[in-house]
């Protein structure tokens, strides 16, 4: 659906791949995503004022609602005319998310399937390729280029086994730090992997725990960064349980995903904390 975008994406990480990453598909990830955050930061400035315009106007809006209420299709002239006095649209603090999406997806589409879209294999080349690693390392259907790496990273020694499938290809380097971002975290436990020569594996669980803890710093400071958001005094404990959903939520994806997966959603994570610190010292209302 995102090949529009996902395709001139794949050619972009295989360019960061082969030149300043070092052959290495986990630095050329952050540095692609560190890239394309980057390219965003003018919407997120823009959503940024559009907030603050929106912080200012509120107890002005609110007055309006209050003195309407009874009366809704006056509310909604008196509310355009407002906005148009303040030369204000609803909808500006929205258009940067809706511009963002699709790149979000062509990325996801890209670090998923890295075969697909960097060295623009088949689907039948990736279906052969697919059949010939154990089922403990088949992932699901939508992400086997990340299944095949991931096996083939850990046993590089069998790739001559599929040297006529692969045509003279070379396989990326999916090894980060001795994590395999192929693999999923939680096949960890599947894999007979207690060994100490196999010990490394077990690193993998540090993605998604990585993943949770940046999810939660990256909730936190995006509360802090929102200007003037009123606390919950009234359910102090939904706000906390709020606070969590997002961490929670990143820690089982994560596992559940493709290493490189997380690593992408670490970065990000990452990224955003800085970003929003940025914003906040920096941007301020026109």
């Amino acid at each position: 659906m995102f090949d529009f975008i996902a395709v001139p994406m794949g050619h972009i990480l295989k360019f960061l791949y082969d030149t300043i990453a070092f052959q290495n598909y986990g630095i050329a990830l952050v540095m692609f995503t560190i890239g394309v955050k980057t390219m965003l930061l003018p919407l997120a400035i823009r959503q940024r004022r559009s907030t603050l315009v929106m912080n200012r106007l509120q107890p002005q809006l609110k007055e309006l609602q209050d003195k309407y209420k009874t009366d809704s299709e006056k509310l909604q002239a008196k509310l355009a005319q407002f906005y148009k006095e303040n030369h204000y649209s609803p909808l500006s603090g929205c258009l940067p998310q809706l511009i963002q999406l699709p790149l979000l997806f062509g990325m996801y589409q890209v670090f998923s399937r890295p075969l697909t879209y960097m060295y623009g294999f088949s689907a039948e080349i990736i279906d052969q390729l697919f059949q010939t690693i154990p089922s403990a390392y088949q992932g699901a259907e939508h992400m086997k280029d990340m299944s095949i790496l991931g096996y083939y990273s850990s046993h590089p020694e069998l790739l001559t086994q599929v040297s006529d499938i692969l045509n003279g290809f070379s396989l990326p380097n999916m090894n980060l730090f001795g994590i395999n971002l192929g693999i999923i975290p939680s096949q960890v436990f599947s894999m007979h992997t207690l060994s100490f020569e196999n010990m490394l594996q077990f690193s993998l669980l540090l993605i998604p725990l990585l993943a949770f803890a940046t999810s939660w710093i990256a909730t936190k400071t995006a509360r802090y960064s929102m200007p003037n958001i009123p606390e919950q005094t009234s359910s102090p404990n939904l706000s906390k349980y709020m606070v969590m959903i997002s961490p929670i939520f990143s820690g089982i994806i994560t596992i559940t995903m493709p290493a490189g997966i997380g690593l992408y959603w670490i970065a990000g994570n990452i990224y955003q904390v800085i970003q929003d610190l940025f914003l906040k010292k920096f941007i301020k209302e026109k």
